[in-house]
């Protein structure tokens, strides 16, 4: 897309964020609005241009003074829109969740338990429990020593899809596969050390240091 066109259409979608929601949410940025648009500081840069700079293309062409005067008008709508992606974070969306353990049996195991759908943040861990709770795993440096199941909402500060929760879920499913074949391996390696280090040590015991007992 022409950068150009992508700023007109931009403009018009937070023209109508300003116009079409509450006054009390700065510029009408709030939550819901933030979940469809999901602007990245350069959209508002981009939005800010267009509205009210139409003749430049980047802000860095701006004079001193009205550079500063964006600069500051930039960072209070930014922030609005970081307000309402934090409020997404926690209280969520209908949407996908990732979920993950904070338990490992080794360090270098894999935690993340893919991806699920739900109505808000409260039925995404209360199903997160109910999925993966037993799987949670040790944790020697929590009270209880076991993991927690945790979940964080796709749709808010990072923004995914149906079909990016999709991938997601399968390369959780793929490295968690990974992490169980080589724990098979090296459990089979390790049965192979001990039963090796076993004769050892039976051969070892098996010496008589007794004078002319040997050969």
């Amino acid at each position: 897309m022409d950068p150009r066109d992508r700023r007109r259409e931009l403009a018009e979608e937070f023209q109508l964020a300003l116009t079409g929601e509450p006054s009390d949410s700065p510029w009408g940025l709030v939550p819901d609005r933030v979940a469809l648009l999901r602007p990245s500081r350069d959209d508002i840069e981009l939005w800010l241009l267009a509205v009210h700079y139409p003749d430049v293309t980047r802000h860095m062409q701006l004079s001193q003074g009205r550079k500063g005067h964006f600069t500051r008008r930039l960072r209070k709508v930014w922030e609005a829109c970081v307000a309402s992606y934090t409020t997404l974070d926690r209280e969520g969306r209908p949407g996908y969740y990732e979920a993950w353990t904070t338990g490992n049996a080794h360090f270098s195991d894999p935690t993340s338990l893919g991806v699920l759908w739900a109505r808000s943040m409260r039925y995404a861990e209360q199903l997160g429990q109910l999925l993966f709770n037993h799987v949670a795993g040790p944790n020697n440096y929590a009270p209880t020593g076991r993991g927690r199941i945790r979940l964080r909402f796709l749709g808010g500060s990072i923004g995914e899809g149906e079909s990016a929760a999709r991938v997601r879920h399968h390369q959780s499913e793929e490295l968690m596969a990974l992490a169980c074949e080589q724990a098979r391996d090296a459990s089979h390696n390790a049965e192979a050390r001990a039963e090796l280090l076993s004769a050892r040590l039976a051969a070892i015991r098996a010496v008589d240091l007794t004078p002319g007992r040997s050969g």
